[in-house]
């Protein structure tokens, strides 16, 4: 019995060990080829002159999207194409400001819901301020269970409701917080454009500078915990043997 505890617990230390080394290496080669040259050529030869290519052919003509490639008829499918994508990507961005409405209510609560594992979480979950050293890294193996932040669940149990079977039990019904979130974000959409650019105008105040407040408040709180320092040297310095890598460059494009 002795030997069967001492076996599992040494393999749950080597392999929370070897999952650990792979995220620092990831990391490395992450943090230190997001830094430097692919991330700029790619700005010089695609960003710009695209960004360039729109301002000039959404400015002078001052035409929607599908009139404006009556200049060549042979492109008028990418008016019709760039119309298709800009709805999709506008009600994905909906959806995802539905998602942060509903975080932003659920957070009103004494203690934040995805913080601590509730009535929702499985044998596996981990609360998210438990320290995050061997064996309850995200990744380890304990008891042949993986252990699974109470993060992750509360999104994936409590907010999406995901099945684990996928389509097999069908669609289901909308979840009504999740609808009431949705609407909500519609409404606020409409609130702002209903009349034209007199209200857009003013909503570009807010929606403009309050980013800006935003990222100010989490650099300030970021740049005077302890280890900070450490963490922006180890973003900022680059790993120069990996920028002909293959890999560097795909995830700088993508």
């Amino acid at each position: 019995m002795m030997t069967s505890r001492s076996t599992r617990g040494s393999h749950c230390r080597h392999s929370s060990t070897t999952s650990h080394r792979h995220k620092r290496e990831t990391a490395e080669g992450t943090a230190g080829e997001r830094s430097s040259s692919p991330t700029w050529w790619c700005w010089c030869l695609s960003a710009r002159p695209l960004y360039y290519l729109e301002f000039i052919l959404g400015s002078s003509p001052q035409l929607v999207l599908v009139n404006m490639w009556a200049i060549c008829p042979a492109f008028r499918g990418i008016g019709c194409g760039q119309a298709l994508i800009t709805w999709a990507v506008s009600t994905y961005c909906v959806s995802l400001t539905g998602l942060c409405l509903f975080y932003f209510f659920a957070s009103f609560s004494s203690v934040l819901p995805w913080a601590v594992c509730g009535s929702w979480a499985s044998s596996s979950c981990v609360p998210v301020h438990t320290n995050a050293t061997l064996p309850y890294s995200t990744n380890a193996t304990l008891e042949g269970q993986k252990a699974i932040s109470s993060a992750e669940e509360y999104l994936v149990k409590e907010v999406l409701k995901v099945d684990p079977e996928g389509f097999q039990n069908g669609v289901g019904l909308p979840d009504w917080r999740l609808s009431l979130c949705l609407l909500l974000s519609w409404v606020l959409i409409f609130m702002a454009q209903v009349k034209g650019v007199k209200s857009s105008g003013k909503t570009a105040y807010f929606t403009a500078i309050f980013p800006y407040v935003v990222l100010l408040t989490l650099f300030i709180r970021g740049v005077t915990l302890p280890g900070s320092r450490k963490g922006i040297l180890f973003f900022l310095t680059p790993l120069w043997e990996k920028l002909l890598t293959p890999e560097a460059n795909e995830q700088d494009i993508t």
